[in-house]
């Protein structure tokens, strides 16, 4: 008995092994879906995804993969486009994916607010990865991942620059599943381009019954999810040996050569474009769960659809009918309808398709898109049909959450009076707030100046923020720089513009509090005794601009060797500031340059002298209404 149960203990433990997740892997969790990201020193930053409880409502699909990678990652990978010069992302691999391409250096990979982040150079070009837990535009449950690339280009010139995220799709233990786009199910290898790219595809086993349902998000303005330029669907093995330019054969199997069984995987390219020196280029998709309405019948239908759409959207929404004839005779002269609420458009104007004969066990997929016009906010109800000449008709309703339109709130502090002889950079600050349930992508502020003001070399006027989540705050800032001569109050405008929010203009008006400046004498010695050279240093504390002044002195105690204006003054093209005569010099209009402060403080220049008698001699300096004297003892 004792050697049974230490068997027994010991092939527990060995089981349970088998499914503890290494320590050389990061990964996010919660109840639906689960991130994995290798963090060996081997294949670093590669993913995979998979269930814990899935779909609450499908007890088949716990713990299956949703991308294959157990227990580490390593099938899938991302390729960044340099120049013509293709590199994969992450640490670098002795296997099939991706061996033979070049890679670039791993700067850090950590887990931060339950995001993954992992980031790599390529020689002047910085590209981070993010993976995220994320709410699907079909289902709403944070069941899906959020896979997304910053490209930086830190050079002094320009790069071109392009992605492509390859996945290695797995059902549970179908790996070779199709796809199922728009209206076609997919059991080969094919290419989508520009205006084919659907909104998003699906893949599951059986619509009857489905153990898995998988579901990949490639375009969605209302989350800032942009489409790839092209979707590349073939078997793994052809994406895994070459990490851009692949032989592209239409037709081609799911199954890799020598091998029996399908293995199906996906590429999304960005294309390369332009990234100018500075700049940035962002591209994200979605894969996770999937969600089907299911009625049976002879006629069984599946219905999926985006569970939500804000009234103000005007982008298309994509909508798919799936029919299974479950008997053993031929369904004939089957139609198909679609019926939407009041408000809903028809992009192809055609909601009732003829889909014809349908053999027993046959299934067919049949989808249209829809766009949102002054629809009624609320949940309505969306309506896919089917009948057929000798088998009884069905239908599936599935609801859609209309959202009133989302709004921003903000708050712009700009200061209202500045003084451009103390500092001429002043702070603005725009705070927004996204207070509705969806996210509000693709938000853009401009700004305008009035005559006076400008930005200084560092600071763009139109500023971009890719998404705002719900329920979260970001501040922008912006430093403004006073021109040379600004003398009244001056306008500051900004324009907020977002494809779901109504545009918004910001006007603020700033007055310049222009302290006269105060002006200094200030002598070099202390003890200055005839026949002595010595020099006074002209100064001047909050200029903005000094007006014509006048210096004046006794010619026969002082004699005026010289002027000598500072070097910021010469530097400035003023240098002409100082007219000298036998008893006074006039001081010419100046304004002051940039680099001129010394703190509040800006050194003018200096007059030269020699003391040419014992006693007590005055220099006087009028500037405006005011008068500064500076008294001497010659000894």
């Amino acid at each position: 008995m004792n050697y049974l149960l230490t068997l027994i203990i010991t092939a527990l433990l060995f089981t349970s092994s088998l499914y503890a997740e290494p320590t050389s892997l990061l990964s996010i969790s919660n109840d639906s879906i689960k991130i994995v990201v290798n963090n060996d020193a081997v294949e670093t930053g590669r993913l995979a995804i998979e269930t814990i409880k899935g779909d609450p409502q499908n007890p088949k699909d716990d713990n299956q993969p949703l991308i294959f990678g157990r227990p580490r990652p390593w099938t899938s990978y991302t390729t960044v486009l340099i120049d013509g010069v293709a590199y994969v992302f992450g640490g670098q691999t002795q296997k099939r994916a991706g061996k033979s391409a070049k890679y670039g250096t791993l700067i850090s990979q950590k887990l931060i607010d339950n995001t993954i982040i992992t980031v790599c150079q390529f020689n002047t070009v910085t590209v981070t990865q993010k993976l995220s837990l994320y709410h699907n535009p079909t289902t709403k449950a944070k069941d899906t991942a959020l896979i997304s690339y910053e490209l930086n280009n830190t050079d002094t010139k320009s790069h071109n620059v392009g992605i492509r995220i390859m996945l290695d799709t797995m059902l549970g233990s179908n790996d070779g599943a199709p796809f199922r786009i728009g209206d076609d199910a997919i059991e080969s290898e094919i290419s989508f381009s520009g205006n084919s790219v659907l909104q998003y595809w699906q893949a599951f086993d059986s619509l009857v019954s489905p153990n898995i349902i998988a579901q990949g998000t490639l375009s969605d303005p209302q989350s800032g999810i942009d489409p790839p330029n092209k979707v590349y669907l073939a078997n793994w093995g052809i994406l895994a040996d070459y990490a851009w330019d692949t032989p592209y054969e239409k037709g081609r199997s799911f199954v890799r050569t020598g091998e029996a069984e399908k293995d199906t995987a996906l590429a999304m390219y960005w294309s390369p474009k332009p990234l100018k020196p500075g700049s940035s280029y962002k591209v994200s998709t979605l894969y996770g769960l999937g969600q089907i309405s299911l009625a049976k019948g002879k006629l069984s239908l599946g219905f999926t659809a985006p569970s939500q759409v804000v009234s103000s959207s005007k982008a298309d929404l994509l909508i798919v009918g799936y029919i299974v004839n479950t008997t053993t005779q031929t369904a004939n002269q089957c139609i198909a309808t679609f019926t939407v609420p009041d408000g809903f458009k028809f992009l192809d104007g055609n909601s009732r398709i003829t889909i014809g004969s349908l053999k027993p066990g046959e299934s067919r997929q049949v989808s249209i898109r829809i766009v949102p016009n002054d629809v009624k906010k609320g949940l309505q109800k969306l309506t896919f049909s089917v009948e057929s000449d000798n088998l009884p008709s069905n239908s599936i309703s599935r609801e859609i959450n209309v959202l009133a339109q989302p709004e921003i709130t903000s708050t712009w502090v700009v200061p209202s009076q500045v003084n451009p002889g103390i500092s001429p950079y002043f702070d603005t600050f725009l705070t927004l707030k996204n207070n509705d349930p969806v996210v509000i992508p693709k938000v853009s502020l401009q700004m305008t100046l009035s005559k006076g003001v400008s930005l200084p070399w560092f600071e763009i006027s139109k500023k971009e923020i890719e998404r705002i989540e719900p329920g979260q705050t970001i501040t922008l800032n912006w430093k403004v720089r006073a021109d040379q001569g600004t003398t009244a109050n001056i306008r500051l405008g900004l324009n907020l513009n977002s494809p779901l929010t109504k545009p918004k203009a910001y006007v603020r008006y700033v007055t310049w509090s222009r302290s006269s400046a105060l002006l200094t004498l200030v002598p070099s010695d202390e003890v200055i005794k005839e026949g002595t050279y010595f020099y006074v240093q002209l100064n001047a504390q909050n200029l903005s601009q000094l007006e014509a002044a006048n210096l004046q002195f006794d010619s026969s105690a002082l004699y005026l060797s010289r002027t000598s204006p500072d070097l910021w003054v010469r530097k400035s093209g003023q240098s002409e500031v100082f007219t000298e005569s036998e008893d006074h010099v006039d001081i010419q209009p100046l304004r002051l340059s940039a680099d001129a402060k010394i703190g509040n403080t800006a050194a003018i220049g200096r007059f030269y002298f020699k003391a040419l008698k014992k006693g007590a001699t005055t220099l006087s300096l009028k500037h405006q209404n005011t008068e500064t004297n500076l008294n001497l003892i010659i000894q």
